[in-house]
């Protein structure tokens, strides 16, 4: 893992919800679906770690196996 890495995985997580706000995935799903083709080959672990850092921040949740916006819709 490395943390510029990760920040670049939140910033375009952030981006693609801010696009779709009513998107909700899978760990497996964002990692195949949410990334662009110059972060597509980053590794499960290192979108986790994003997904996490971003549910301490309250910009994502998890909800069972699903990752989401917790932004009300369009504010993102």
């Amino acid at each position: 893992m490395t943390p510029d890495r990760v920040q670049h995985i939140k910033l375009e997580l952030t981006d693609y919800v801010r696009e779709r706000p009513n998107a909700g995935d899978t760990l497996d799903g964002i990692v195949r679906w949410w990334l662009s083709d110059g972060l597509r080959n980053s590794t499960r672990s290192d979108v986790e770690m994003a997904l996490r850092q971003m549910c301490r921040e309250g910009t994502m949740e998890r909800v069972g196996r699903i990752y989401r916006s917790t932004a009300p819709e369009g504010t993102v």
